[in-house]
């Protein structure tokens, strides 16, 4: 079967529509049957599918990062359905009208699966659950509160706005890591070139001057040697495969190991700073977000445990969970885990005595927040002059002892 676009006039009103037949002749006569008069038919588009709600199917890509829903196309998804159940659009025709606008192909079937679920009677909340990829337990849980609570609207805003913090925390955390990474790739890069396009010319010359290459010429005219023999290069690019599938394999199967790179990686100068703030921003949105959602305290710590897959926050976030079970107060517990800055603790302390945690955690996760970003930016501030010195240095110095033996030849001839 196939769909027909067509044009045509009704009782004298002009009509257009979908038809779906075997062929444009059938077609027609279906019209007819319906007494309309056809003056246009031809094979449908795929915009005239999506706007008369058909759903479209599409080559996919699903795997890597291909198939993966972007927690940018989430939250946009989250925005503008916020934005048209709080006008007083039904939930149905709201995601109706969203998945019009979706790009994404994966994304796209996911939201036609949800509205086939809704219009069969599925529940909203079992729905969502049906696609644990795109929309997590935190997700879930926010939108079951809303519909307990009949205030889905705000819900859904405070979704939203927490995808977006969550999404700003990411990509500050990358923004940080970019600077150092590309300080590595570019002195990596202008290493290799010098080695295999600038210092071969340089030995050529000296070779014609016969003059004896000083030490530290020596040890770069021997690694461009070295480089530039296949057989090496190889042997480089292999080691390092090697090596990264071996660490890889180490991590994944000896956890006494990967609990030691774990807590390295939080010790690490300046950027392990950067990580515990991060992480203790994202805990403390989402603490923030399921206990206003009448989350339990001891599954919203559950919850809390997959946001990270650090050892060392793990392993505290379960000794609080204990913890807790004993009957301690979770204030207590969280000044006694050492990876947890002491303000986390405290800020708990106030909202148990006052009775306002959920506010008191989402003032934490403000001030870890803009913390977060003052240390990103003066991070970024630094890295930039380092950037330039360290390669410039490397310049200057492989320059300076290519040069060397000139300087040495000029004081034999003085």
């Amino acid at each position: 079967m196939s769909h027909f676009f067509y044009q045509g006039r009704q009782a004298g009103k002009p009509t257009e529509g979908i038809v779906e037949e075997k062929n444009k002749n059938k077609a027609t006569l279906a019209l007819r049957r319906q007494r309309i008069t056809v003056i246009k038919i031809k094979g449908a588009s795929k915009k005239q599918l999506e706007a008369n709600g058909i759903r479209v199917k599409e080559i996919q890509i699903v795997f890597g990062p291909f198939g993966k829903v972007g927690q940018k196309d989430l939250m946009q998804f989250t925005k503008k359905l916020a934005t048209m159940v709080r006008s007083g659009l039904g939930l149905v025709d709201a995601i109706e009208m969203v998945v019009k606008q979706t790009k994404h192909p994966v994304f796209k079937d996911v939201q036609y699966d949800i509205l086939e679920d809704l219009n069969q009677g599925v529940n909203l909340v079992d729905a969502f659950k049906r696609h644990p990829k795109v929309f997590d337990n935190v997700y879930v849980n926010m939108l079951a509160a809303g519909e307990i609570t009949g205030e889905l609207d705000k819900f859904l805003d405070r979704l939203s706005d927490m995808l977006e913090k969550r999404n700003k925390i990411i990509a500050g955390i990358k923004k940080a890591l970019f600077y150092p990474s590309t300080l590595i790739v570019v002195a990596l890069g202008i290493t290799v070139f010098m080695l295999t396009n600038v210092v071969p010319v340089f030995e050529k010359m000296y070779a014609n001057l016969g003059v004896e290459l000083p030490g530290p010429t020596r040890v770069i005219v021997d690694a461009s040697r070295y480089i530039l023999d296949p057989i090496n290069a190889m042997k480089i690019v292999g080691g390092v495969m090697v090596f990264v599938f071996i660490f890889k394999q180490m991590i994944k199967y000896l956890p006494f190991f990967s609990r030691l790179v774990d807590m390295l990686m939080l010790k690490m100068p300046m950027f392990g700073g950067i990580m515990v703030m991060g992480i203790v921003a994202r805990i403390s949105l989402l603490m923030a977000n399921l206990v206003t959602a009448g989350v339990g305290i001891v599954d919203v710590l559950t919850i809390c445990r997959t946001t990270t897959n650090n050892y060392m926050f793990t392993s505290a976030i379960d000794r609080i969970k204990e913890g807790l079970y004993g009957g301690q107060q979770i204030s207590t517990l969280f000044e006694a885990e050492k990876v947890f800055p002491l303000e986390v603790g405290q800020f708990i302390s106030v909202g148990e005595r006052s009775g306002n945690i959920d506010e008191m955690l989402e003032s934490l996760a403000s001030y870890y927040e803009e913390e977060f970003d003052a240390v990103v930016g003066g991070l970024t501030t630094v890295i930039e002059p380092l950037m330039i010195v360290v390669v410039g240095g490397l310049i200057g110095a492989m320059v300076v002892a290519l040069y060397l033996p000139i300087f040495s030849a000029g004081d034999l001839v003085s």
